[in-house]
């Protein structure tokens, strides 16, 4: 490549309609993005926080990593929106529920439930009326004989 005479870069030949990039002349801030890669996006997740990293390699684990990094991407804009503490938050609570899905983290957010916590079970109604033909709880038991 030539500029006024003078010799500006020169690339190695590729066959008719072929392309080659040079990652020294991306800008520094892009090169992770136009090469995909993974470690460095691994590392930025950690920036924010370890559960935000353990849920990124969850996410970016297993065949094809690269068709995931628009996911990534996503998380990352939801830590800037939203803050990287909450974004912790929520991504610690979908690594201890085994949960890959960045919509479910991102939707979590939004909604302010990266906080709560549920110990128990829905809260039992006090007005539940016993059927008329309902068996009591130990006849389900295992071990229970049956008689005929």
């Amino acid at each position: 490549m030539f500029h006024a005479g003078q010799l500006i870069k020169c690339h190695a030949r590729t066959k008719v309609g072929g392309r080659v990039t040079d990652p020294a002349d991306l800008p520094s801030e892009r090169t992770d993005y136009a090469m995909r890669d993974i470690t460095s996006q691994k590392a930025k997740a950690r920036r924010r926080g370890p559960a935000v990293g353990l849920f990124v390699d969850t996410v970016l684990d297993g065949p094809l990593p690269w068709t995931r990094m628009r996911q990534v991407y996503a998380l990352f804009r939801a830590g800037d929106r939203y803050g990287d503490d909450r974004l912790d938050q929520a991504c610690a609570r979908a690594v201890d529920a085994e949960c890959r899905s960045v919509k479910i983290v991102i939707g979590m957010i939004e909604r302010a439930l990266e906080t709560e916590t549920r110990d128990s079970g829905p809260p039992v109604p006090n007005n539940v009326i016993v059927g008329r033909f309902a068996r009591e709880p130990g006849h389900f038991a295992p071990g229970r004989e049956v008689t005929r």
